[in-house]
């Protein structure tokens, strides 16, 4: 069998099949992010209660002064894991439509591989019928000559 030379006949894919990954949108770490993101700022029950301890009173004081003081920064840290959590949620959803595109594309690059196997094999038989066909041309016109 003939060889087509500008064909290459190596169809073997170098690569290791592609991992398949759960989706990233459905993660347990995203929905852990989805419902752990607010920071509480009501204060607990059990610290509503006027305490009447000195200790107590102390302690009640100074969580309200830290509260009220804090109390800026708290809801602009609250509005920075609120837009964190929205970007990573966004970013897994992109994330997941690349690796549907990947494996869509690994697919069709599979299927491409084949038909590639298929026409070489088609282009060598070609190739061998027309080697076939000149060597029996070449024979004819040898025995023409001789008679």
């Amino acid at each position: 069998m003939i060889e087509v030379p500008l064909v290459d006949n190596n169809f073997e894919d170098d690569h290791e099949p592609a991992q398949q990954w759960d989706p990233l949108s459905e993660s347990p770490d995203l929905e852990y992010l989805h419902h752990h993101w607010a920071l509480s700022t009501t204060i607990p029950a059990q610290q509503l209660h006027l305490p009447s301890q000195p200790k107590e009173i102390v302690r009640f004081g100074f969580n309200r002064l830290l509260n009220s003081s804090l109390q800026e920064y708290l809801n602009v840290e609250q509005q920075l894991f609120a837009s964190l959590v929205r970007l990573t949620d966004t970013l897994a959803k992109r994330v997941d439509l690349l690796e549907a595109g990947q494996s869509r594309l690994r697919n069709e690059v599979t299927q491409l591989k084949e038909e590639a196997r298929v026409v070489s094999q088609e282009l060598s038989l070609l190739a061998e019928e027309h080697h076939n066909w000149g060597l029996e041309l070449l024979e004819r016109i040898e025995q023409i000559e001789k008679a």
